[in-house]
Parts: structure tokens; C-alpha cells; sequence
């Protein structure tokens, strides 16, 4: 044999015992544990990244993959997940008179926003009604009594039962040709 194919012979050897070992076990997902995950070929994934949760079968990936992260996660420290959505924001409470009008606030609800926190929506999502308890003087028309029918002098009036509740909560009785009364 050549000195050229020795050498070729001993080069194919001393690679085959002390290099192909380090690219033989290329599969990152036998690795369980992080300590020898995190080698030349491999990248340890931890279970959080902030408020984001692992997405993968295994957490050794190799280290040419970047981690990937699925979502919020409550177990990470997010406010919110696909589990556990935000609260609404409570508008109960200000369910009250203004002027003489009556306010009922719906709950508005709260979207689980991208950096995992929820949402902060206000209360302005009402309905208004004239209340009598308020300090209106009708909240229907049913409350705007009209004259009871009869002669005035020598005319007749023919009045309806009620009145027109306005929009203001207060009452349009007039006294006929026209009007609501």
C-alpha cells in the first residue's frame, strides 16, 4: 500500500471513531432533561417564555429550530388564556339617576389581548329611560292623563285616555283641535 492510501485509510478511521459520534445522534427528542440536551446540536426549550407556553411534543429541540411558543397561558403568569378568558368589566354599579333619566350600564366584555393582559374596557354602553323616581313626570304616555270628555260651555271635547309622554319626560296634555289631549 501507498503512503497516500495509508494516510487516506487512517484519515477514513480516525473520523469514522472520533467524529461521526458528535453528528450521530442528531435526534434532540431523546434528550428528556436539559443538561445534556444542551449540547453542539441541541437547544433546551423552557416551559414559559414570559406568558407564552411550550408548543411541542419534546423540549430538546435541535439548535438550528428556534422554540416555538403557543399562546398565553395561565400557568405562565398570563392574565388570561383560551381556558380562561378576561372578565367582564362591571357596570352595575353605576346603574343610577341622571336627571330624570334612569341609566342601566351593560357589562362590557374584555378581550385576552396579544401580550396575555386583558383588555380594559369602560362603561358607556347604557340604555336610558324616563323614571318617575327620578324626577320625571311620565316614563309612558300612560302617565299623561288628559281631561275626562265632555262639555266645556256649549262645546263638546272628545279626549283620548292619555297624553304623549315627550322625549324631556314631561307630559303634552293640551286641550284639543290637534293636540294630544
Amino acid at each position: 500500500m501507498s503512503a497516500i492510501a495509508l494516510c487516506l485509510v487512517l484519515a477514513v478511521f480516525l473520523i469514522t471513531i472520533y467524529v461521526m459520534p458528535v453528528f450521530a445522534n442528531t435526534d434532540c427528542s431523546t434528550y428528556t432533561e436539559q443538561g445534556p440536551c444542551e449540547d453542539a446540536e441541541c437547544w433546551w426549550c423552557p416551559d414559559c417564555a414570559d406568558y407564552y407556553i411550550f408548543n411541542g411534543p419534546n423540549q430538546c429541540v435541535p439548535s438550528a429550530t428556534d422554540c416555538s411558543y403557543d399562546g398565553c397561558s395561565i400557568s405562565c403568569g398570563a392574565q388570561c388564556d383560551a381556558q380562561t378568558p378576561c372578565p367582564d368589566t362591571e357596570c352595575d354599579d353605576l346603574d343610577d339617576c341622571y336627571g330624570v333619566y334612569r341609566r342601566d350600564y351593560s357589562d362590557v366584555p374584555n378581550a385576552c389581548l396579544f401580550d396575555c393582559t386583558c383588555e380594559q374596557n369602560t362603561c358607556d354602553d347604557y340604555t336610558e329611560n324616563c323614571d318617575i323616581l327620578c324626577g320625571a313626570e311620565c316614563e309612558t304616555s300612560e302617565d299623561c292623563s288628559c281631561p275626562i270628555s265632555g262639555c266645556v260651555g256649549n262645546d263638546w271635547y272628545e279626549y283620548p285616555g292619555y297624553g304623549t309622554c315627550l322625549g324631556d319626560c314631561t307630559c303634552d296634555t293640551g286641550t284639543g283641535q290637534g293636540e294630544p289631549c
